[in-house]
């Protein structure tokens, strides 16, 4: 079966973002107008596609690829826009899976992919996203050791480069204490106007997501743990998993998640210190596909 991994320039959560209202409505960290989606049209939900957007192919495997593509994370860097992905032939986190890239001047041509993270023969690599500082590029590995009769969980890593060619061996990343992180670095990571690098780790023992900052203009070390009470729901997996976030002309940072527990609704918390603290997260009226979502601000703030 041909797989082809497309970039579609499409601003839907820009979209989504413009109909979003920040009165705390219901005391629901947003609230999206109801009139904004059609449940009737499930191929759009009634919401129309940027004007002049175009889908290229990044990659489209061969007879003898792998043909299981996911995870993709875009980055520009030096006038280039990197993507990262994880890869096997068939299955997500199969035992085969490792990380790869590409990257492309125009956005339409890209170069064949090359291997950032290798197979391992005592778990797998999968893709962690992209961060860069000045003339340093650099990519996030998350990795998964076996663990035998252990809830599953990782940690992540991190490689340098200075020209997308070659990179250094892998290190820890390090906690305000200087400290190994043991968890696994969501792949969106971006930053507050004022520098403060904000994502969050789904931590061990198994997948227990918790905001995280730091003001290391890397992201490297210094990551420090937000306050946030997780929703009940498993001993091993929260029911909060795979954020995204954006902040507000007010200063004030939302964070959105999957629901774990199948309410196909986003959950959000909200932050007002700069992500040192967190709300309890809270069920919006924003439609849930549970699939890997991805918001944030442009340049300008919107």
């Amino acid at each position: 079966m041909k797989i082809k991994f497309q970039i579609v320039m499409i601003l839907f959560f820009l979209i989504i973002m413009n109909s979003l209202h920040f009165s705390q409505k219901d005391s629901l960290p947003f609230y999206i107008d109801p009139s904004l989606f059609d449940a009737v049209q499930n191929k759009t939900l009634g919401l129309n596609y940027a004007a002049e957007s175009e889908t290229f192919t990044v990659f489209s495997p061969g007879e003898n690829d792998n043909k299981y593509i996911h995870g993709v994370v875009l980055f520009p860097f030096k006038n280039y826009l990197y993507a990262q992905w994880q890869t096997s032939a068939k299955d997500e986190d199969a035992e085969d899976t490792y990380v790869v890239f590409s990257k492309s001047k125009d956005g339409k041509n890209w170069t064949q992919p090359e291997i950032l993270a290798p197979k391992w023969n005592n778990g797998i690599y999968t893709s962690g996203g992209w961060w860069s500082y000045k003339d340093t590029l650099i990519a996030f590995i998350n990795v998964w050791p076996e663990q035998n009769n252990k809830p599953r969980g990782g940690y992540s890593v991190y490689a340098i480069s200075a020209d997308g060619i070659c990179w250094s061996e892998f290190k820890r990343l390090l906690d305000i204490n200087g400290e190994q992180i043991n968890g696994i670095i969501e792949q969106d990571v971006h930053s507050l106007p004022n520098g403060r690098i904000i994502t969050a780790f789904h931590e061990q023992p198994g997948l227990i997501v918790s905001p995280y900052f730091t003001d290391d203009p890397k992201g490297l070390t210094g990551w420090t743990k937000g306050k946030m009470n997780n929703l009940p729901y498993n001993d091993f997996i929260s029911r909060e998993i795979e954020p995204s976030w954006f902040y507000q002309s007010d200063g004030i940072i939302v964070m959105i998640f999957r629901d774990q527990a199948g309410s196909f609704k986003v959950l959000a918390s909200i932050s007002k210190d700069n992500g040192e603290t967190w709300t309890t997260p809270a069920i919006t009226n924003m439609p849930d596909s549970r699939a890997k979502q991805c918001t944030g601000n442009l340049q300008n703030g919107t």
